[in-house]
């Protein structure tokens, strides 16, 4: 049997359809798409303005690194403090004045000291060494600028002059 020739033949009901999705599916989905998009590329100045303006205006400090601290043993520094005044206390005196230094040491009122009292003074008196030689006797080294008694004598003090 023949088909007439003004017939057509039946369409295929699945001809709009291709992979399984409409056309129509496929262009809401590039609109759907799309238009997430220019969602995301209008929210990214909106996100960052947001941001800069929520940042706090105080700067923020970073804690200071403490150095490492070097345990002292005790009586280091009191060995050290004793001698800075010690040094202090000595430079000055002269004959006559041996109960001076008695103040710091008691047995330094028995010494016999020459020269005049005033004569040498020492000045930037800096703490140079400090060794513990044993469990309660300490070894100091104190520098000192050792001028004249007055501050505009250009002479410096001698060691003849103690």
């Amino acid at each position: 049997m023949e088909t007439p020739p003004f017939e057509k033949p039946e369409a295929d009901p699945d001809a709009g359809w291709v992979g399984g999705w409409s056309t129509g599916a496929r262009a809401n989905s590039a609109a759907l798409l799309r238009w997430m998009l220019w969602g995301l590329v209008a929210l990214g100045p909106l996100l960052g303005a947001l941001a800069y303006l929520s940042v706090p205006n105080s700067p923020v400090t970073a804690a200071p690194k403490s150095a490492p601290s070097v345990p002292v043993a005790s009586g280091g520094q009191g060995a050290a403090g004793f001698a800075s005044l010690f040094i202090g206390a000595y430079l000055p005196v002269g004959s006559g004045d041996e109960p001076k230094l008695a103040v710091h040491y008691p047995p330094a009122g028995s010494l016999q000291l020459d020269g005049g009292s005033g004569r040498c003074r020492g000045e930037q008196l800096t703490l140079v060494r400090l060794r513990q030689i044993g469990s309660t006797v300490w070894s100091v080294t104190v520098a000192a600028r050792v001028t004249g008694a007055s501050p505009t004598a250009s002479k410096y003090c001698e060691p003849g002059d103690r």
